[in-house]
C-alpha cells in the first residue's frame, strides 16, 4: 500500500503543477494584455495633447488672421479714401499692405498645416 499511497500523492503533485502552470499562463496573458491596454493609453494621451495644442494654436492663427484683416481693409481705406496726398506716405501705405498680405499669405499656410495635424489627431 505504500506505493499506492505514493503513487496517488504524485498524482496531487502533478494536479497541483498543471493547476498552477495553466494559473501562470493566465496571470502571464493579463499582463500582456495590460501592457498593451497601457500603450493604447499612452498612444490616446498623446493624441488628445497633440489636438489640444492644436486647437489652441489654430485659434490663436485664426485670430491673428482676423486682426491682420482688419489692419489691411483700415490701410487700405486709409489709401482710397483720398485724404492721404502725400507721395511718400501713399508709398509707406501701399508697402505696408503689400507687407500685410505677405503675412496673411504665411498665416493662412501656418493655419492649414495646423488643421492637417488636428485632422491627424482626430
Amino acid at each position: 500500500m505504500g506505493q499506492v499511497q505514493q503513487l496517488y500523492k504524485l498524482q496531487q503533485y502533478d494536479t497541483e503543477i498543471r493547476e498552477k502552470t495553466q494559473r501562470l499562463r493566465e496571470v502571464l496573458q493579463a499582463q500582456k494584455g495590460n501592457q498593451v491596454l497601457q500603450a493604447a493609453k499612452a498612444r490616446l494621451e498623446t493624441a488628445v495633447s497633440t489636438l489640444q495644442s492644436g486647437q489652441i494654436k489654430h485659434k490663436d492663427l485664426t485670430l491673428e488672421l482676423q486682426g491682420l484683416n482688419t489692419k489691411v481693409k483700415s490701410s487700405e481705406n486709409r489709401l482710397y479714401s483720398g485724404k492721404v496726398t502725400n507721395t511718400k506716405e501713399l508709398s509707406d501705405l501701399q508697402s505696408e499692405i503689400a507687407s500685410l498680405e505677405r503675412r496673411r499669405e504665411a498665416l493662412e499656410e501656418e493655419i492649414l498645416e495646423v488643421m492637417l495635424v488636428v485632422e491627424d489627431a482626430e
